[in-house]
């Protein structure tokens, strides 16, 4: 414990305080410190000198700055934590950490401090086959707070890019019943929107409600699927490309006398298979039916065949 000492080369063992910049043992034995008195913790830093001045560049409490190189075939890390704790045999033990990172305390005295962070990723490496900021080999990630990338989040997830190219993908190679892709749910209130898809401007190219109406091109769905459009000809196009002149695009209307969804029943005689209706709106702005081509059961179906009737209807 001589002041002064310097130990050049070979190997130091201490089996007491080791003290860089301060005498003082407070806070046990045993225990390493960093620029002033010491704590209870195995390794801390204390406020002292920092690297630079902090009025001619950013500070910094601690700095590694190492220039080593590793072998071949080999890793390097510049800052490695690796510890180990032996769980008591009862009680419950709520937390285990590697690393945690405590907010500073900061004093702005008037000033206004635009940005503050618990952990700061600088620019990636760009020499490397697979640059990353974060890299998770394995396990469950939690955020407890809201994500953004590329901006300030004011939803749980936030991402705007000025890229070129997908701003999202996922894809799934898994293989079974439970390979999916996406799944969404949300309010089931009328008004709220479980998907909503428009381009910049807000024009609206696809919505489905909170009550699981569909709308393309409109945002009030009154029915199932509703597709709306402006000032064109076409709102519904079925196309087929087969080189089989049996192959063509089809409207299939299918109807089942089960109140099941997914449950087949046979249909009766006289039962309406489906229709396809014309609307308008008259002089109250209301919407209503012009014509009709109905499609019916026009008797009983057996064991390969359901009979049909076509009626054409127009209004009076």
């Amino acid at each position: 414990s001589t002041a002064g000492t310097t130990i050049a080369g070979g190997n130091a063992t201490f089996t007491g305080d080791v003290l860089l910049g301060d005498t003082s043992t407070a806070g046990g034995s045993d225990r390493r410190g960093f620029g002033a008195a010491l704590s209870s913790y195995a390794l801390n830093y204390f406020g002292g000198t920092m690297g630079h001045s902090w009025t001619a560049a950013d500070g910094y409490g601690t700095w590694f700055d190492t220039g080593s190189t590793p072998s071949a075939d080999r890793s390097g890390n510049i800052v490695r934590i690796k510890g180990k704790i032996s769980e008591a045999s009862s009680g419950t033990n709520h937390w285990f950490t590697s690393l945690r990172i405590d907010p500073p305390e900061v004093t702005t005295s008037g000033a206004t401090v635009t940005k503050s962070a618990l952990l700061f990723l600088d620019t990636p490496m760009s020499n490397a086959t697979n640059n990353y900021s974060i890299y998770s080999a394995s396990g469950d990630s939690y955020f407890g707070g809201s994500i953004g990338i590329g901006t300030t989040p004011v939803s749980p997830f936030q991402v705007s890019a000025t890229k070129q190219g997908w701003v999202a993908q996922i894809k799934n190679t898994g293989t079974g019943n439970d390979a999916n892709g996406l799944q969404i749910k949300s309010s089931d209130n009328a008004s709220e929107y479980i998907l909503n898809v428009e381009d910049l401007a807000g024009n609206k190219a696809m919505v489905v409600k909170g009550d699981l109406k569909v709308g393309i091109g409109i945002s009030t769905p009154t029915n199932p699927l509703e597709i709306a459009i402006g000032a064109a000809d076409e709102s519904l196009k079925l196309s087929c490309f087969s080189p089989t002149p049996g192959h063509a695009p089809a409207l299939m209307l299918y109807k089942s006398s089960s109140g099941t969804i997914g449950t087949r029943t046979a249909v009766a005689s006289g039962e309406m298979l489906g229709q396809i209706v014309g609307q308008g709106c008259d002089t109250d702005d209301d919407p209503k039916g012009s014509s009709i081509i109905r499609f019916e059961v026009d008797a009983a179906p057996d064991g390969d065949s359901v009979p049909g009737r076509l009626i054409f209807m127009t209004s009076d």
